[in-house]
């Protein structure tokens, strides 16, 4: 009995002894890596990040490295994707002083980034401005994924829809037209009062315009050239405050005025203007504020207020009309 029971504890501590000299296994890659999204919808010109590659348990850290991009029918075009491109970036922040073409310029600088790339940690997707310069379309990525445990190729880890710009291409967050006289019942935004109708043709930085048309009631269009519509007061904004680098053109019938159109920048590109020492702070909206001076209209014997603000993403012509449905031009 004795006899066993050394036995016994011999062949348990041989047991021991061989189980403390073998490696021990270090980490774990999981056989089931993905990202969250089958489809990532991106539009061209604009940064765009994904969520990382969900790592389902792997050790950290989890490399990442974009092996191919392929396109629709499967052709390698890794290159493109990778390819650096110049685009502008802000250098320093644009303030109502930087008010000529060169001084504005002077405020961005060129940057030479790639359209894509994968953060070689974690595996994040990194799209920028530059995939303007990439034609539009489906494209599907493989890429290799590594830890202390090993690694795997996983093709076909994420599908990329790059589109054209689905946003629109400016927005008029307020309007309207008011008469300051006592006992005034002309103050109003609604659309009975005043609608702005913007027409917007797109085309390239050196086409890019506003030509504002103002309409009475029966459509008939007011005649800023002759002092028909003018700016409010000396010390409130107007249009060429928010756009101080083209003097604006007056005809007949409309006011037209030049663009900088900066591409991936909102147009006004600063926030406060300061007009005659007085300082206004728009949040990002050019408001500007014109007038039909007394004389001009059959409704009233005073001046009448027109203001607008707007906030221009785009490049093109923007023909905005101004439709003031309860005013006559005499």
């Amino acid at each position: 009995m004795r006899k066993n029971i050394i036995i016994s504890t011999l062949i348990v501590t041989l047991l021991l002894i061989v189980g403390a000299c073998e490696k021990p296994e270090i980490g774990y890659l999981s056989d089931n890596i993905f990202y969250n999204n089958s489809v990532y919808m991106v539009e061209r010109g604009k940064t765009t990040y994904s969520a990382p590659i969900v790592a389902n348990g792997s050790s950290s850290p989890l490399n990442v490295e974009l092996l191919k991009v392929k396109d629709s029918v499967g052709n390698d075009v890794t290159a493109i994707f990778k390819e650096p491109q110049s685009i502008k970036v802000y250098k320093q922040p644009v303030t109502y002083l930087d008010s000529t073409m060169a001084l504005l310029n002077s405020r961005f600088k060129d940057s030479i980034v790639q359209p894509f790339k994968i953060n070689p940690i974690g595996g994040r997707m990194e799209f920028t401005p530059a995939t303007t310069f990439l034609p539009g379309g489906s494209y599907s990525i493989d890429v290799k994924v590594s830890n202390s445990k090993g690694e795997k190729t996983i093709e076909d880890a994420a599908k990329i829809v790059l589109t054209n710009s689905s946003g629109v291409p400016y927005i008029l967050p307020f309007k309207r037209v008011r008469d300051y006289s006592d006992g005034s019942t002309l103050n109003n935004t609604d659309d009975e009062n005043i609608t702005i109708d913007v027409d917007f043709v797109p085309g390239t930085q050196e086409e890019t315009k506003c030509i504002y048309k103002f309409l009475d009631k029966n459509g008939v269009a007011f005649n800023p050239k002759a002092g028909e519509i003018t700016r409010w007061m000396p010390t409130w904004p107007s249009i060429d405050d928010w756009d101080p680098y083209f003097t604006p053109v007056l005809t007949d019938t409309s006011i037209e005025h030049q663009m900088p159109g900066l591409i991936g920048f909102t147009f006004p590109y600063f926030n406060v203007v300061v007009v005659k020492g007085q300082s206004w702070d728009q949040g990002g909206d050019a408001l500007c504020y014109l007038n039909i001076p007394k004389g001009h209209l059959n409704e009233y014997n005073v001046n009448i207020q027109v203001a607008f603000a707007f906030r221009i993403y785009a490049q093109g012509t923007f023909n905005i009309t101004v439709h003031l449905h309860k005013l006559t031009r005499k």
